[in-house]
């Protein structure tokens, strides 16, 4: 009974998303969208029986959607991402795969830039 247990156990962690470094890899992504002021909405994608569909749905402000295929380094996306993601590219949406927090945050530098608030002088006082 006891290996029978140790091995349910086992096969549960496994399949836990936060068990798999490209699971919390999106979920540091997710976060650092959401503290980004020009996204309005970010989250992972758990769409079950939904191959091929990115990992990170994001809104970028105004109103514009954004989806992220993300990749340990030195994965590559499969035919089928690579045909959903540009279906999702060709109806409007902003798309790429990123393999780490700064590359996510390139890809929306990229499409909306980044406004600092103006920089007030410090007084000498």
């Amino acid at each position: 009974q006891k290996v029978s247990v140790d091995r349910t156990a086992r096969r549960k962690a496994l399949r836990s998303p936060m068990s798999q470094p490209e699971a919390r890899l999106q979920t540091r992504i997710v976060i650092a969208l959401k503290r980004d002021p020009r996204v309005r909405f970010a989250m992972r994608q758990r769409l079950m029986g939904r191959d091929g569909w990115p990992d990170i749905y994001a809104i970028v402000k105004p109103c514009r959607p954004l989806h992220l295929e993300v990749k340990m380094p030195g994965g590559r996306r499969s035919k089928l991402q690579d045909h959903v993601l540009g279906e999702l590219a060709r109806a409007g949406a902003l798309t790429g795969t990123v393999e780490s927090v700064a590359e996510a945050l390139t890809v929306l530098d990229s499409v909306t830039p980044h406004t600092s608030p103006p920089q007030t002088p410090e007084s000498d006082g």
